[in-house]
């Protein structure tokens, strides 16, 4: 049966450390969206999300304090900007939130795999 075989080939690639460290991100929804995004990135493509922060953003130690919200804003502005002007910076980005699409995936290998 042509279905069966499509679903044992969607969750061959279930990776359950995955499945959990993406369901511990979630937590971080309920502080502050970014937060959200941010450690979803670090979980579902930690290389490349570590590569194009080095790229994009100034060294940590240049990073303005945390409550300096409009510092951080700008920070952060600025960093869109360089997605815009900069193809392969764009490119990175747009891997790294593919990788998060397909980590989003485990939860629903999970329940097929069990099924």
């Amino acid at each position: 049966e042509p279905f069966f075989q499509e679903c044992r080939e969607f969750v061959e690639g279930y990776n359950e450390v995955l499945h959990k460290e993406l369901d511990n991100t979630t937590i971080w929804r309920e502080v502050e969206d970014g937060l959200f995004w941010h450690h979803s990135f670090e979980v579902a493509a930690p290389q490349a999300y570590s590569a194009l922060r080095e790229e994009v953003f100034p060294p940590e130690a240049k990073w303005p304090a945390a409550e300096d919200a409009g510092a951080i804003a700008a920070l952060l502005e600025d960093f869109g900007a360089a997605l815009e002007k900069d193809a392969t910076a764009k490119a990175k980005a747009e891997e790294i939130y593919q990788s998060f699409l397909e980590a989003s995936a485990m939860p629903v290998k999970c329940v097929i795999r069990n099924v």
